[in-house]
């Protein structure tokens, strides 16, 4: 008989639930520093966040993205997988159709009253 199982018999059920607890955690802990050293390229980065290599270009552009440094330009973009999973594409997409809305407002207000100086 394997000594485990005969420990986990004889516990408590409160420590029972709190052994299953701690391993638990243990396992399904989100660190996603410990996948610093995997490099990924710009179509897996799209991939995980659900955009188009358009969007990433153009977010590499802006600074949003900062991609590893290339050995020269006709190198494809490189990215390390830690930084890839932190990022919150979901704030930056808020971000920009608040920009959006804003833009379309005060473009509302110009033409109103432009039709209201005619």
């Amino acid at each position: 008989m394997n000594t485990e199982s005969t420990l986990l018999h004889g516990m408590n059920p409160d420590d029972l639930k709190e052994m299953i607890l701690q391993e638990a955690r243990r396992i399904y802990v989100y660190n996603p520093d410990r996948f610093y050293g995997v490099i990924v390229n710009g179509e897996q980065f799209c991939h995980i966040h659900s955009i188009s290599r358009i969007t990433l270009k153009r977010w590499i552009k802006q600074g949003i993205v900062v991609p590893e440094d290339r050995d020269d330009a006709k190198d494809h973009y490189r990215f390390r997988l830690s930084e890839v999973l932190k990022f919150d594409v979901e704030s930056i997409k808020r971000k920009r159709n608040k920009q959006l809305l804003m833009l379309k407002a005060h473009g509302h207000r110009r033409r109103m009253k432009m039709r209201m100086a005619k």
